[in-house]
């Protein structure tokens, strides 16, 4: 089985990762934030239109700028990830695990997941 995860900040799914890269299920981690997590460049993706567009924000003293942000910019990451999972090197997958609220762009997508979440 091979896992996809897809974030646009790291959150905790780092350690996720590399666990499921150390076992060989990782099909990839898609995010924004740099690979600080110890997985292969092979397996990493890094959502640049979303990091560049957000990166102003994340100077600013106060977080809640950063955090509006990540939702105003949302649409950044659903047009990137729409892409990179129609695109010709998209990793064969079988599962996808998202922050909650953020794979909501993947219900319904061009892909041929069934995407799990708890949202109606």
């Amino acid at each position: 089985m091979q896992v996809l995860l897809a974030t646009t900040r790291s959150w905790h799914l780092g350690q996720t990762a590399r666990a499921f890269s150390n076992r060989g299920a990782l099909a990839g981690l898609w995010m924004a934030d740099k690979n600080a997590t110890g997985v292969p460049a092979a397996e990493y993706r890094r959502c640049w239109p979303y990091h560049l567009a957000m990166k102003p924000l994340y100077h600013l003293k106060t977080e809640i700028w950063s955090e509006r942000g990540m939702y105003w910019l949302i649409g950044l990451w659903k047009l990137w990830l729409r892409a990179q999972l129609r695109a010709a090197s998209a990793p064969a997958l079988d599962v996808v695990q998202a922050i909650m609220g953020f794979g909501t762009e993947l219900k319904g997508s061009d892909s041929a997941l069934d995407v799990w979440t708890d949202e109606p």
